[in-house]
């Protein structure tokens, strides 16, 4: 049985002259229950103390510090900016700048130097100045303030972290050794150091403090199996790492532990939407939100899962409630981006959003995004390459990787090898795979062909590669694919075929539907294997043009599965791969792939259209070409294009970028 919270705040008594030992027990009342996070009774207490004594500088600041704790960064502001005015306390200024920190870097700086002007040894304020520092690419400095930090505090745990990070950063291989080895002189070997190094590494970024990082988090777990924070920590590197499973497995182990953690529950229901899991991701955000109705997150997320669905009316409110309650909600900002087309109208709104900009990389591709809506293709590239960067910087991809695995496909899978394979394929038509290089147009087929009554559209499907990764985990994960399936029989084929029809006709009520689109771009890395399941089966492979379809991966904020995308030297090299094994496959395979352009979707749309029926198997259906009404989840980043009218500004779109995208252009010179 569930018991009250007592509310033992108390109410002041009004009286001509200020009773000063009631005004300091109930500040101290105030300042017992802020720490505890009763904020509303707090915030309650600090007024009715201002009532009395409308100067008082401490309640003055600490109202500010628990509009800060509410996300009103704006509010939070204005009553630390009088709290100041009436006290040079550097205890204030420092809180102050932690404040400015979120948005403006340089001012925060100066505000932790006054502070250390009225205190040298303020400890705090050095570690702050080392944080700004390093956010600003002042290593040097940085690790100058975190040194002086713990000159007045030797053990200053978070500030030998920050240390560790930025020698990593610099290079100082020695130095960071021997840093690293005074943390754990202070918590020998403890879970909690290897927690903390680990989030301070995450947070520097660079793909070596990332693999540091992780390695970091799993010492903790297994010197404590239970450590929540570590769980959630683990998950967030693995999420930002475009590591997906991953995340999910941490974020579920912590719930497992503490069923109350909302963090976790949020960050679950984000990677399950990018897992396909809606159901289960709407019921998580939905249980947040019943027993937090203000958590920012949550909110976001239920209005990222109606833009899914197209209802981007009721998406644009839940996104703008979620600013309501949190002015720095970024993921709200990336959302309402993508609800409509931006125009010159909403100058004061896109200019607002501007000084948030360094909050995070999703602010940046909103703002890319509606620069290049109002047609500034110059500022709309600028946003684009800062939030790459920002994404990139925590990201690990090698190309040279990549290259390779590509070229040990095409030494795989030769025609014998698949024709022998193949006798052992289940002869069903049912599936149609659409697959092709990401914002290629797979999302447009799907729905084309979706709009048929007899097809159900499932959408981005991981099966086939689960299925891979179910012949490397029989190997005990020593052998890389394709390697792994060298000892692969027909009769293996088939029983992999059958599990997957079994698999994708569950997802389908309706029993008289004819085919199943899997539209999985990323599968045309398994076409050797889908084409040996499904001999029969309809592939379709998108193209577009190769600029354009580098330029519109690398516009978006993607969060699973597309490491290569956020550098455009990446992105070139993984694109001239991607060439290279589609010409393989339609070398080995001829005419069982079926080629679509992008560009004759646009342009000849209904003799396209009626093509890809034909291709299916199916008779001619009018509602195929109204297929921008389907009432469907997209999970995709086309969530907004695909419910529109064909429109063709999705051309060339590289040539209003081309002073931009030197490096690209050189690496694909040559393709078209």
């Amino acid at each position: 049985m569930s018991r009250k919270r007592e509310n033992k705040s108390r109410s002041l008594p009004q009286q001509p002259q200020p009773d000063l030992n009631q005004v300091q027990q109930a500040y101290l009342q105030a300042q017992q229950l802020q720490q505890a996070g009763y904020l509303t009774e707090a915030e309650k207490l600090y007024r009715q103390i201002l009532e009395v004594i409308p100067e008082q500088p401490d309640s003055l600041h600490y109202l500010g510090l628990i509009y800060m704790q509410k996300g009103d960064f704006d509010q939070a502001g204005k009553f630390m900016q009088q709290s100041i005015k009436l006290s040079s306390n550097p205890v204030f200024l420092c809180n102050y700048g932690l404040l400015l920190s979120n948005r403006q870097h340089d001012e925060a700086i100066k505000q932790y130097e006054k502070a250390l002007q009225l205190k040298p040894d303020y400890a705090e304020a050095w570690f702050n100045l080392g944080v700004s520092f390093s956010n600003t690419g002042r290593l040097d400095e940085a690790e100058n303030a975190y040194k002086k930090a713990l000159s007045y505090r030797e053990n200053y745990i978070k500030a030998l972290n920050n240390l560790v990070c930025v020698q990593e950063m610099q290079s100082k291989s020695d130095e960071a050794r021997k840093t690293f080895e005074q943390i754990l002189k202070i918590v020998p070997d403890s879970a909690e150091a290897h927690n903390n190094l680990g989030a301070a590494l995450a947070k520097t970024g660079g793909s070596r403090n990332i693999r540091k990082a992780e390695q970091h988090f799993r010492e903790a777990l297994t010197l404590n199996p239970k450590y929540l924070e570590a769980y959630v920590n683990l998950g967030r590197l693995y999420e930002d790492s475009n590591r997906i499973d991953g995340a999910i497995k941490c974020y579920t182990k912590a719930l497992e532990l503490e069923p109350e953690y909302q963090d976790a529950s949020i960050h679950l229901a984000s990677v399950l939407v990018h897992d396909s899991k809606y159901p289960e991701a709407k019921a998580l955000y939905s249980d947040v939100i019943a027993k937090n109705p203000h958590n920012s997150m949550a909110v976001a997320g239920m209005g990222n899962l109606k833009k899914m669905i197209g209802k981007f009316s009721e998406a644009e409110a839940l996104y703008n409630k979620a600013l309501e309650i949190n002015i720095n909600e970024t993921s709200a900002y990336f959302g309402l981006s993508g609800c409509r087309k931006y125009t010159l109208e909403d100058k004061e709104f896109i200019k607002k959003l501007k000084k948030y900009s360094s909050l995070s990389a999703s602010i940046n591709f909103a703002l890319g995004k509606m620069y290049n809506d109002i047609g500034d293709y110059d500022e709309s590239f600028m946003y684009y390459r800062r939030g790459n960067e920002l994404r990139n910087n925590k990201i690990d991809y090698d190309a040279q990787e990549n290259t390779e695995l590509i070229g040990r496909i095409i030494d795989f899978f030769s025609n014998e090898l698949i024709n022998n394979l193949r006798t052992g394929g289940n002869p069903t038509e049912l599936p149609v795979f659409i697959l092709g290089a990401p914002r290629s147009g797979t999302t447009l087929v799907e729905q084309i062909i979706s709009s048929h009554p007899d097809v159900y559209g499932a959408g981005e499907l991981k099966y086939i590669y689960q299925q891979i990764k179910k012949i490397k985990n029989t190997k005990n994960g020593t052998e890389k694919y394709p390697e792994c399936m060298k000892d692969i029989t027909p009769a293996d084929i088939a029983r992999f075929a059958r599990e997957y029809i079994e698999y994708i006709t569950a997802l389908c009520e309706d029993r008289n539907i004819r085919k199943i689109t899997d539209k999985m771009p990323g599968n045309f890395v398994y076409i050797g294997f889908i084409a040996s399941l499904f001999p029969n089966a309809k592939i379709i492979h998108c193209r577009r043009n190769p600029l354009d379809t580098c330029l519109s991966i690398y516009f978006q904020s993607f969060n699973s599965g597309h490491r290569y995308g956020f550098n455009l030297e990446n992105l070139g090299y993984w694109y001239k791969d991607y060439l290279k094994l589609m010409e393989h496959w339609n070398s080995v395979l001829g005419n069982c792939i079926y080629n679509v352009n992008y560009v004759d979707v646009i342009n000849n749309t209904e003799d396209t259209t009626r093509k890809l029926i034909e291709h299916c198997g199916l008779e001619w259906d009018d509602r195929c070409l109204q297929f921008h009404t389907v009432n469907r989840a997209v999970k995709t980043a086309s969530q907004w294009q695909v419910r529109q009218p064909v429109y063709n500004t999705s051309l060339d779109i590289w040539k209003r970028y081309d002073k931009h995208i030197g490096p690209l252009k050189e690496i694909l010179a040559g393709y078209n």
